[in-house]
């Protein structure tokens, strides 16, 4: 009996038309509730709240609600600042959706939080550069990534020294400064990469 409810309500789901239903201002719970909600475990809390991005709908993540993303993943952010996918998936879905401030600052507390990643201060550079033109922050962001790295440090320093060569007026000024920052490297590799 419980079969053939199952098969005729099945076959009825089919045939009738769904109704999507629309919610504006999707709701993000405080990270304090969440906490609780979750005994206590806030590092629970912050990757259902991840998956919560992840699972987002496909007008959510083109753009439509960048309010909503930038509240979850602030929350994920309070409950845990070195979530790794949260600064990952911030980075992309903020800063490459439009709402760049929010992504920079989701990119700050992560780097801030994990001190020993070069991950977060790269994409904090160049979020900087290529969207604020904030070419001496996205040096001090990039620089910072070389002091974490250790296979990528000297590639981060040119990086972030030719930002801030880009950003000076004019070539000339540009071509003094690489030229002076080749003088005091000691570095032999990137002496010779400048």
């Amino acid at each position: 009996v419980a079969y053939i409810g199952f098969a005729i309500s099945a076959t009825t789901l089919t045939e009738s038309k769904r109704k999507v239903v629309q919610v504006p201002d999707s709701v993000v719970l405080p990270a304090t509730f969440q906490s609780v909600i979750y005994l206590g475990d806030r590092y629970l809390a912050a990757n259902i709240e991840t998956t919560r991005v992840l699972m987002a709908g496909e007008e959510i993540v083109r753009g439509s609600d960048q309010d909503y993303l930038y509240r979850i993943h602030t929350v994920v952010s309070q409950l845990n600042p070195c979530h790794e996918d949260n600064y990952y998936v911030a980075n992309a879905l903020l800063g490459w959706g439009g709402n760049v401030d929010a992504a920079i600052d989701i990119l700050r507390i992560a780097t801030q939080c994990r001190f020993w990643d070069e991950v977060p201060p790269f994409f904090l550079g160049y979020d900087l550069y290529f969207f604020k033109y904030q070419h001496k922050a996205a040096k001090e962001a990039l620089f910072l990534a070389a002091e974490r790295s250790e296979q990528n440090r000297v590639g981060l320093q040119k990086f972030g020294l030719m930002i801030e060569a880009e950003g000076m007026p004019d070539a000339r000024a540009a071509r003094a400064y690489l030229s002076s920052q080749k003088d005091q490297v000691r570095d032999k590799k990137l002496k010779s990469m400048l």
